[in-house]
């Protein structure tokens, strides 16, 4: 709690491993190398982010990169300005003020450079991610990515869905259908 960095940052990865599995969307099979942390990369990485968001949904006009190292992964979150909300409080009197906030959305980008893995949060569909990860290869990697020809399937499930399967089990087992 006296060293205060390393507190934000441990906090900062503790949010970060308890956000949804849902929105984080893997590559793999990049180049394994370090990629750029340098301070023009970071700006660099920020323009595009901002040029991205900008020139397709109208928000994103404000953007701040930071890079942290943990265990074999290299962070790199982005915060960008999120659209306008229109909000307010009341002050001591119990009268309305309304207020305009300027908010945040983040974009979190991990890359693993032992593994060549890449993974990137961000809250919406595929397509949006697998072009965020396009733009992390080409400012921090400076790579295009290779074709991606899809996930690959670690297990084989349809056979499953047969009714002709058989799932072979032991009395032991105490399974009844």
């Amino acid at each position: 709690i006296r060293h205060r960095r390393i507190f934000d940052n441990a906090t900062l990865f503790e949010q970060t491993d308890r956000l949804s599995s849902r929105y984080w969307r893997k590559r793999p099979r990049l180049p394994q190398r370090q990629p750029l942390v340098t301070t023009e990369a970071v700006r660099s990485l920020e323009a595009a982010l901002r040029d991205y968001y900008v020139g397709r949904e109208g928000r994103g006009r404000h953007c701040h990169v930071d890079v942290y190292t943990r265990g074999d992964g290299i962070y790199y979150y982005g915060f960008l300005e999120d659209y306008p909300k229109l909000g307010g409080t009341f002050d001591d009197q119990g009268q309305y003020q309304p207020k305009i906030s300027k908010d945040n959305f983040e974009v979190i980008f991990r890359f693993n450079p032992l593994a060549g893995d890449l993974e990137v949060y961000v809250k919406g569909k595929a397509k949006i991610a697998a072009q965020l990860q396009e733009i992390f290869a080409r400012v921090c990697l400076e790579t295009d990515l290779p074709t991606d020809n899809g996930p690959t399937k670690t297990y084989e499930l349809n056979p499953l869905m047969r009714r002709s399967f058989t799932f072979p089990t032991e009395p032991g087992d105490a399974i009844r259908s």
